[in-house]
């Protein structure tokens, strides 16, 4: 099954999660929410490392700062 990484889990993060999951296995990361409460999640240097995929489901104002 290939691997996708989704960075950020509000609406956009969590409708893509749901979307995909029956056909991807998908981890997560989200500096802002408690990880206890998102299934499969990882540390940002974990979650890039070894996905095929990555998606980034933050604000657009963030990404570059992220993708750095």
């Amino acid at each position: 099954m290939k691997q996708i990484g989704v960075i950020g889990f509000g609406r956009f993060g969590k409708l893509v999660v749901k979307v995909l999951q029956p056909y991807f296995d998908i981890t997560v990361h989200d500096p802002y929410i408690d990880i206890r409460d998102i299934p499969n999640t990882s540390s940002l240097q974990e979650l890039v490392k070894d996905k095929e995929y990555i998606i980034f489901a933050i604000p657009v104002s963030k990404i570059e700062g992220v993708a750095k």
